[in-house]
């Protein structure tokens, strides 16, 4: 039988489970793991800390099980967020969202895999913990400008 073989119940899985993995079971669960961005902004760094700094494989397996957690809830709220953004063009808003987000999926693991050839896995993983922050960081930027524009009754961003 292949390492691969999930036909053997007593012979364990040669790999661990994804982050996609954990976030598809999380989405199948009745309530999300995180109902808004910042708890997932959250829970995103303490799974990706805990698998990057450590070398214990359970370790590391856990880590990338708060990280399928926390970013399960991520498409529904960017979702939601695109939706209340552009009320009268929602379809078309969440429509770039989706592109984006299957643009992420096709080019990420691409991106990722040349870093970890050139760099190292945990240098490129790395960068995913970069490109996160200045995403939140460009997140809350925006937020604020938003919340700036809806206080002073401007409908510039």
């Amino acid at each position: 039988s292949s390492p691969h073989s999930t036909t053997d119940s007593n012979q364990p899985l040669s790999e661990p489970p994804t982050p996609m993995w954990f976030g598809t079971m999380s989405r199948m669960s009745p309530r999300p793991c995180s109902s808004s961005a910042s708890e997932s902004r959250r829970l995103t760094v303490i799974g990706m800390s805990l698998a990057l700094i450590t070398r214990e494989p359970a370790l590391v397996v856990a880590g990338f099980l708060v990280v399928g957690l926390a970013l399960s809830a991520i498409v529904p709220i960017a979702f939601s967020v695109a939706g209340d953004l552009a009320p009268g063009r929602a379809g078309a808003a969440i429509s770039v969202v989706t592109t984006l987000g299957y643009g992420g999926f096709l080019l990420g693991p691409v991106i990722v895999g040349g870093l970890a050839e050139l760099l190292g896995l945990r240098a490129a993983l790395g960068t995913m913990v970069v490109a996160g922050v200045v995403i939140s960081t460009l997140a809350l930027h925006v937020g604020g400008r938003q919340a700036q524009a809806e206080k002073t009754g401007s409908s510039s961003p």
